[in-house]
């Protein structure tokens, strides 16, 4: 008499039962017995040949992504690094908090914070202006001026800029001195200059200089403006001259 056909449910049931029996006989030698996967097993490649992990809370779907179930975390114990090549982290749900310490923390507000400061809470602002054509005056004479309007919520504001100039002679029949200047002032009342810079110019020549400045304004309002502004002076009175060119250029950011 031959042996029963007990067709394939019995026969994937068997296999289960053996696979089953050697996941738990490995156990103690496998590091990753314990690891969860919550839709389905885990193959592991162990010291005992491959095994199948216990249920949990990890999931991963068709398309690739992995869900940590019950709000947990996914934890490098060892130091390690988690290489994003060509994907996207996505925020929608939470923030990205870098402490001082290179730490990451996700919340659940949605905002992105380095080392306590909320990146939502710095706003750049552009500063541009230029002139050319211009008479040369003995003094400082503001030639080029762009004014920034202070967004609601903002108190502080961090400006760094720079202006170039050039100046050509007013032809006395003796070398002049070129002057540059930056100077701000707020519709609050506040003003401030950097220092004068100097450029000697030949009689009948063009000469050309720069100068920067870098400023914080703190115990600003909503709506108050502030204007930076191109000063140069020739030494002398001149005339018109097309070479006379000014530009004035760089970054205001606020800070709430």
């Amino acid at each position: 008499m031959g042996q029963p056909n007990l067709g394939p449910d019995y026969a994937l049931a068997h296999r289960i039962t053996q696979l089953e029996k050697h996941v738990r006989a490995q156990a103690n030698a496998n590091p990753l017995i314990n690891s969860q996967i919550g839709s389905g097993g885990l193959l592991v490649n162990g010291t005992g040949g491959i095994t199948i992990t216990d249920g949990g809370g990890l999931t991963i779907h068709g398309g690739g992504a992995i869900a940590i179930d019950d709000g947990g975390s996914l934890e490098l114990n060892g130091g390690g690094n988690i290489a994003l090549q060509g994907g996207d982290v996505d925020l929608s749900s939470g923030n990205l908090n870098v402490t001082g310490d290179g730490s990451i923390a996700v919340t659940g507000t949605g905002e992105v914070t380095v080392d306590g400061l909320a990146l939502s809470a710095l706003k750049p602002a552009a500063i541009y202006a230029s002139a050319s054509g211009y008479a040369l005056a003995a003094a400082l004479t503001p030639v080029a001026s762009a004014t920034v309007t202070v967004p609601t919520g903002y108190t502080t504001a961090l400006i760094n800029c720079i202006l170039s100039a050039n100046y050509a002679s007013p032809n006395t029949g003796t070398t002049e001195y070129g002057s540059s200047q930056i100077a701000y002032t707020t519709s609050q009342g506040g003003s401030g200059t950097s220092a004068n810079f100097d450029v000697s110019i030949a009689d009948g020549g063009v000469a050309s200089n720069a100068v920067g400045y870098a400023i914080e304004l703190t115990g600003l309002t909503d709506g108050e403006t502030i204007t930076l502004t191109a000063n140069v002076s020739g030494g002398v009175a001149g005339t018109a001259n097309a070479y006379n060119v000014a530009s004035l250029g760089g970054t205001m950011l606020f800070i709430a």
